[in-house]
């Protein structure tokens, strides 16, 4: 029996924590706390609780689980980071090859400029006329014939940074000629 607030009686505190007392563990079935233990990943309420982001992460994976459409984006997001790689990997061989050519190129016409000089030093071939063909004459030779090749060498990351490379050449001849000539000596042409 209740009693108002307007008349206490003797046993009022008693009957306070009787009525406002949470309700009591013992009388939750033990089916039931198993099955609540279960449900959390808990052995016993004395180890921690599951995150509420693990839990959400759970619910979040078993609905992608099920859906065609996070399949068929993964799909293809793995099929165009397969052919960036091919991709990648031919135009690293491309730039290679590239490269290798210029070098061979730069040996082949260091040797015949030095071939050449030995010639003309004993004897056995009078001076070229032009003074561009003189391997004497630096200035014509830094120009053109005796320009050497610089050119960055290939990084591990490479495969996946194809970005402006295929624009711009691989390798440059380093000449003695004006700045405006090595500028404007491997430019493409405007496709317009």
């Amino acid at each position: 029996m209740r009693t108002s607030p307007a008349t206490p009686s003797a046993n009022a505190p008693e009957l306070a924590s009787t009525v406002l007392a949470p309700p009591h563990y013992e009388s939750v079935s033990t089916d039931a706390r198993e099955a609540v233990k279960r449900s959390q990943g808990r052995d016993d309420y004395s180890s921690k609780p599951v995150s509420v982001l693990r839990t959400a992460m759970r619910c979040e994976w078993r609905l992608l689980r099920t859906d065609v459409g996070w399949w068929s984006v993964i799909a293809l997001l793995l099929a165009c980071v397969s052919y960036s790689l091919h991709n990648g990997r031919l135009r690293l061989a491309e730039r290679t090859a590239g490269v290798a050519e210029a070098q061979r190129d730069e040996t082949d016409r260091i040797a015949s400029l030095t071939k050449l000089l030995d010639r003309i030093e004993r004897g056995e071939t009078k001076t070229p006329d032009a003074p561009y063909r003189d391997p004497r004459n630096a200035i014509y030779v830094g120009r053109g014939s005796g320009a050497t090749v610089a050119f960055l060498p290939d990084t591990p990351l490479a495969v996946i940074a194809v970005g402006v490379s295929d624009l711009y050449p691989h390798s440059f001849k380093v000449t003695a000629g004006s700045q405006d000539s090595f500028l404007f000596v491997d430019e493409i042409a405007n496709p317009t």
